[in-house]
Formats: C-alpha cells, sequence, structure tokens
C-alpha cells in the first residue's frame, strides 16, 4: 500500500486504503478532495528485515538497510527485499519487483503472497504444510547451479512443484483438498509465480514462500 500510495495506485474505500494499479491519473480522491502524488511513472524501492524480538537492534537495522540497497541495485529498481533473520542464525533473502513482468502478464508478487499466506493456517479446515518448501528445497539443490537455475525443462519443474505441493495438503476430504488446490494454481498462480520471479531462481521462490509461511496466522 505504501509503495502504491507512492505513485497514486490507490483508492480510498471509506477510510480504508485499496492498491488500484489502474489508477495512472497521478491523483487520489479522498473526502471528495483530490491530491496530487508523484505520478504513476514515480517508483520506489524497500528493505525489510524481520527477526526475533531479542535480536540486537542495530544488527536488523543495518540488514534492513542492507535489503534496501538490495532493492534498489535490482534490475530496474521499483523492487523490494526481505530478509527472514531467524533466531538460529540462518537468513532467507528474496527479492522481486512490486509488479513482475512476464509472459504471463503483470503479477502483483505482494498481493499475491498475502493470499497465500492464509492457507498456511492451520485454523482452516484444510491448509498446506510449509514441509513442502523444504522438500523442494532438498530435491533441487543436487541439480541446480550456483544461480539457482536448472538444465531442466519447465514441464519437468512445473510437474514436480504440483505434486510436491499436493502432498502437503491437508484437507477434511477430497473436495476441500481439490478447491485448496485449486485456489493455489489457478487463483493465486503459484507456477506463473515461479516463472515471475526474477531468473526463474528457485532459491529466491523458496525463499519466499518461506517467509510467506512464517508471517501467516499463528495455529
Amino acid at each position: 500500500k505504501l509503495r502504491a500510495a507512492f505513485s497514486g495506485h490507490i483508492k480510498f474505500n471509506g477510510s480504508k486504503i485499496k492498491v488500484d494499479w489502474r489508477n495512472n491519473t497521478g491523483f487520489v480522491e479522498k473526502n471528495r478532495m483530490y491530491f496530487l502524488t508523484m505520478g504513476k511513472n514515480a517508483t520506489a524501492s524497500c528493505g525489510v528485515a524481520i527477526a526475533h524480538y531479542k535480536a540486537p537492534f542495530r544488527m536488523v537495522l543495518l540488514k534492513a538497510r542492507d535489503m534496501e540497497k538490495k532493492a534498489k541495485s535490482f534490475n530496474g529498481k521499483d523492487a523490494f527485499a526481505i530478509c527472514l533473520m531467524k533466531h538460529s542464525g540462518e537468513e532467507r533473502v528474496a527479492v522481486s519487483h512490486w509488479i513482475s513482468h512476464w509472459r504471463y502478464g503483470e503479477i502483483d508478487i505482494l498481493e499475491k503472497m498475502i493470499e497465500l499466506r492464509k492457507h498456511f493456517s492451520r485454523k482452516n479446515s484444510s491448509w498446506i504444510s510449509d514441509r513442502f518448501i523444504y522438500t523442494l528445497r532438498d530435491e533441487f539443490k543436487r541439480i541446480k547451479d550456483k544461480e539457482g537455475k536448472f538444465g531442466l525443462t519447465e514441464g519437468i519443474l512445473n510437474s514436480e512443484i504440483k505434486r510436491v505441493i499436493k502432498r502437503s495438503v491437508n484437507a477434511k476430504n477430497e473436495k476441500e483438498k481439490r478447491e485448496l488446490l485449486r485456489k493455489v494454481f489457478e487463483k493465486i498462480g503459484l507456477i506463473e509465480i515461479f516463472w515471475s520471479i526474477p531468473g526463474e531462481n528457485i532459491d529466491n521462490f523458496l525463499n519466499l514462500l518461506e517467509i510467506t509461511s512464517f508471517t501467516s496466522p499463528e495455529d
């Protein structure tokens, strides 16, 4: 919402802000008044660090600034970079443009991740175990190159990602399972997101999914 407001790609629904990438006027209407923004050609990059509450604040702040630099140095800028700083000391870093332009069209990456995170919660009658992320990470680490890419065909990668996710769905019955899978693959478009993530990098993709799972509603 902050990124969209910067360029005027928002609208107000009462007091609530809604992202609206179709608003290219540079003006935002609120309470019958029009406010001038930076305009549709303005871009912004953002760095985020997610850390344990006991982590030294200076270290977290430095990591957030490092992520900001990573986003700003990304191809074409207008990107975000997120670092999940685990209490164990491990880090998961994901970087992407806000809107990914690929052969599948425009994809609002964060909007899709916000939708996906709901399905990791065990509060739902049907949910996805985040174990599939670790399964894919373990499977692909043996065959990826230094840039996180593969020599495998698109069809093989798509089939394997779908197979592992299908095995990770927990549902009361087959109908609920099919409906959840439909949301993940058709509404959210998880496979399209993978190919839209810069460089088709499996590590970047899996890190984004792990961060999404980590921020999902608690059980």
